[in-house]
């Protein structure tokens, strides 16, 4: 029975894996602060409470998630009611910015809240941005008062997103015109007195604008952490978010994931490693053990190769054997008739020479002996021993050595 050796590396790998398994297993998760706005999302800054409460507060707006391109989705131009985007950056290229605004023109509506946009599609709709700091008191209410006089707290963040340069030519008819939906308060402030010697005021400024296009409308927000997880479970954050929202008419909705997660990438075997912390260093404890396995067991393990001889030749046995078996049975004629058939094959392929009656075929004597070299007086001898061979009945043992002998000297003399 094979014996099996204990590898000291291999325990000690398998002990270390179950060692971080028990500690990552008992370790409280962390709080995930990464602002991704996807909708399966629990985490502060994701859109799971917000998507799954839709339903519930607009029942006449179905609801139906998209992990395409805005551009294969509305080509069809069947496709109607409501494109929403939620997320960190609007990076429509410039075939779905072209696709959305058709979209909107033929009287559908989009719903994009986001902190940048394409300068692009902002030229395309005579908006611009700018960014500010606020400060810690700032507030934001809506315009409209039918959706009431409440003043919404800002997130507290370093930078924030405002549109700006407002596009309202008094050439356009009022319904054409680009209205601020929800503003900064007066009191809002830009930077900190303490830091900063010059402070601005953030009253006017607007964070949510509607931009009429075509028969349709486009809702632009700039602060989409508005809609988070984190902003609409306190400070009235929900009544905010959905206060903003019930401006979409109510039609079926197209709640867009295609920028956030539904790429190709992100779904990949890498990607789904990136995306969670136990996978991915369960997958750089694999690497490691991978790696120590190569340095320490790389080398090449097996045993010693035996030493194989060469085949032998054993023709020469073989003949010994079978002519031991000729001889044995004490047939000398069948013998001698065989090495006389061999030595005439032997003739037909060394000098192309053959006779049926060569003792009395001196033309070809004459051949042979100028081929061969051999004396003609020797040849005849050789010949009338082959013909007496196949006339007896039987030969004796002196008989086939002396035929044999006549045969060995022919091929030792031959030239």
């Amino acid at each position: 029975m094979k014996r099996i050796k204990v590898n000291g590396y291999v325990i000690l790998l398998l002990l270390l894996a179950v060692a971080y398994g028990l500690v990552e297993w008992y370790r409280p998760e962390p709080v995930k602060w990464t602002r991704t706005y996807i909708n399966t999302d629990k985490i502060p800054y994701g859109t799971y409470a917000l998507f799954h409460l839709l339903d519930e507060v607009y029942p006449d707006m179905p609801l139906e998630v998209i992990r395409v391109p805005p551009y294969n989705l509305l080509e069809d131009s069947t496709v109607s009611g409501n494109y929403l985007f939620i997320g960190p950056d609007f990076k429509a290229d410039k075939f779905d910015q072209e696709s959305l605004l058709n979209f909107v023109e033929e009287g559908n509506t989009a719903f994009i809240a986001a902190e940048t946009f394409p300068p692009a599609f902002l030229d395309a709709l005579r908006v611009r941005t700018h960014t500010s700091l606020i400060g810690s008191d700032s507030l934001i209410h809506f315009v409209n008062p039918e959706l009431g006089s409440r003043k919404y707290v800002l997130p507290l963040r370093s930078l924030s997103t405002w549109f700006s340069a407002i596009d309202s030519s008094s050439e356009d008819s009022p319904e054409k015109m680009t209205n601020a939906l929800a503003t900064a308060d007066s009191s809002a402030t830009f930077g900190s007195p303490s830091i900063f010697s010059i402070t601005e005021s953030l009253s006017g400024k607007s964070n949510f604008i509607r931009v009429p296009y075509g028969n349709g409308n486009f809702y632009l927000h700039s602060q989409p952490i508005m809609f988070s997880n984190y902003h609409l479970l306190r400070n009235q954050g929900h009544e905010y978010a959905f206060r903003a929202l019930s401006y979409l008419p109510a039609h079926h909705t197209w709640w867009d994931e295609y920028y956030k997660q539904g790429r190709v990438g992100s779904r990949s075997l890498f990607g789904i490693i990136a995306k969670y912390p136990t996978i991915r260093w369960a997958w750089y404890l694999l690497l490691f053990g991978l790696l120590l396995y190569v340095i320490f067991r790389g080398k090449r393990r097996q045993r010693v190769i035996p030493l194989i001889e060469p085949p032998k030749n054993t023709s020469l046995e073989f003949a010994g054997v079978v002519s031991s078996l000729y001889y044995n049975q004490r047939d000398f004629k069948d013998i001698g008739m065989k090495k006389a058939w061999y030595f005439e094959e032997f003739l037909r392929n060394r000098y192309q020479e053959a006779s049926e009656s060569p003792h009395q075929d001196p033309e070809f004597i004459a051949r042979l002996a100028a081929k061969s070299g051999i004396d003609k007086q020797n040849l005849e001898e050789l010949f009338h021993s082959i013909v007496y061979t196949r006339a007896a009945d039987f030969i004796s043992e002196e008989e086939l050595h002396s035929l044999n002998q006549q045969i060995e000297d022919f091929y030792r003399l031959r030239t």
